[in-house]
């Protein structure tokens, strides 16, 4: 049962991380969003 809280919290973060790359309108501020995607 805890495992899959910590999964869904991980897929939580990992979504996130993607709509930031999509969403953001640098190549810089992407690489942030990637790089603090990939970090948690």
């Amino acid at each position: 049962m805890v495992s899959l809280i910590f999964i869904t919290i991980g897929v939580l973060f990992n979504l996130l991380g993607c709509i930031g790359i999509i969403r953001l309108p640098d190549t810089y501020n992407r690489l942030q969003a990637a790089t603090k995607e990939c970090k948690r």
